[in-house]
């Protein structure tokens, strides 16, 4: 009988440490799944702000590194992923309005200036189209809708 003791004792003490380590690597993925999310973050920020203040040649550079998939991307939560947050979602819709903008009527109210570029436009719609960003928009109108 002591044996049986000793070896249920011994099975529960590594049960114990199996919850434990899971307990301990849920905390480590939500310190690191919390650290992607602020790493997301600034490096949006930036993006936006090369958009805003930035040149023609710097539009250039936004649409070649896919500026417009990732603004799609950082608001992407109609399957329930992604950060649900409205405040977010219409900053980053801002974001969107104010590239296509700028891309399509050229700009005259930052410096440096720039004339229109209708082909950076088209390239930064289809990457939009190919995010599916049309479709996560009319979503995300529609979840405002039931709220």
């Amino acid at each position: 009988m002591p044996q049986f003791h000793l070896l249920n004792q011994t099975h529960k003490t590594k049960k114990e440490n199996r919850n434990k380590q899971y307990k301990l690597g849920t905390h480590i993925d939500l310190d690191v799944d919390n650290q992607r999310l602020k790493v997301r973050s600034i490096s949006r920020d930036c993006h936006n702000l090369i958009q805003v203040y930035g040149d023609e040649q710097d539009q250039l550079e936004l649409a070649n590194v896919k500026y417009g998939k990732m603004i799609c991307i950082s608001f992407s939560t109609a399957g329930g992923t992604g950060e649900e947050q409205d405040e977010e979602i219409l900053n980053e819709l801002f974001h969107i309005f104010n590239l296509l903008s700028s891309l399509h009527q050229g700009r005259n109210n930052y410096q440096p200036q720039f004339q229109p570029l209708p082909l950076l436009a088209r390239r930064t719609e289809e990457q939009i189209e190919e995010e599916g960003a049309n479709e996560e928009i009319e979503a995300q109108m529609n979840n405002v809708g039931n709220d």
